[in-house]
Parts: C-alpha cells; sequence; structure tokens
C-alpha cells in the first residue's frame, strides 16, 4: 500500500479524517490516537499502520500519511512538502503555464487569420483583373 506525507499549514488549522480512511502514523501519533483507530499493524519502519474508527485531526504544523487520494478539501490547508507549498497553490502554479501557452497560441493563430484574410484580398483583386481583361477581349 502506498502512503502519501503531508503536513498541515499554519493557516490551514485542524484537519479532521473520519471513519474508513487509513493512515500511517509514528510512535507518538499513534500513542495519542491509538483508540481512534482499528486494524493497527506496526511495519518495518516502525511505523504504525491503522484503519480510522472515529475522527482523528491533525494540527498545523503536523505531519502524516494518508493511503490513497487526499480529499479536495485539504488541498488548500496540507503541503506535501514540511514548510512548502500548499497543494493548491501547486495546482494553481502547474496551470499557469498552460494559460500562457493559450494565449501565444491564440495570438498566432490571429496572426494567421490576418495573413489568410490579406491573401484572399489579394487573391480576390487578382480575379478581378482578370476578368475585366477577359472582357475587354470579348
Amino acid at each position: 500500500m502506498k502512503f502519501s506525507r503531508y503536513t498541515v499549514t499554519a493557516a490551514g488549522g485542524p484537519i479532521n479524517f473520519f471513519a474508513g480512511t487509513i493512515v500511517r502514523l509514528d510512535a507518538a501519533q499513534y500513542r495519542r490516537r491509538r483508540l481512534a483507530l482499528a486494524e493497527v499493524s506496526k511495519d518495518g519502519d516502525g511505523h504504525y499502520v491503522g484503519t480510522i474508527k472515529t475522527r482523528v485531526t491533525f494540527k498545523a504544523g503536523e505531519t502524516f500519511e494518508v493511503a490513497g487520494d487526499l480529499p479536495k478539501a485539504f488541498f488548500g490547508v496540507v503541503s506535501a512538502e514540511p514548510g512548502g507549498e500548499t497543494l493548491a497553490d501547486l495546482a494553481f502554479m502547474a496551470r499557469r503555464p498552460a494559460k500562457k501557452s493559450k494565449r501565444k497560441a491564440s495570438k498566432a493563430s490571429a496572426t494567421a487569420d490576418q495573413d489568410d484574410a490579406v491573401t484572399a484580398d489579394q487573391g480576390d483583386a487578382v480575379t478581378a483583373d482578370q476578368g475585366d481583361a477577359v472582357e475587354a477581349l470579348i
């Protein structure tokens, strides 16, 4: 089972996990939360893996590991790295370059549209001149 490590940010305050969430805790965290966990086992690193059976709270600055995906509601209050950017900040920064490239692409397509318009106008002018020449011959 793969666990992802997160740290609660100071701005986020405490967060709660409810029944069914699988967490991996160190010995100190386990001692404080042992009554709220079910199916606890100890892994080779000395950490305790268990399923939450009642609400478990993690305070600001506390690091925890959870199995599976983190609920989106926590993206603004947890960081993947201790003292780092929140997941919401990282997601925002990841989207920013994509928006810039869309703008560049739209400017490039606008320029291409203008080039096509000039070519079309020139083509119409040539056709009109050729039509006048044909009429003169008739």
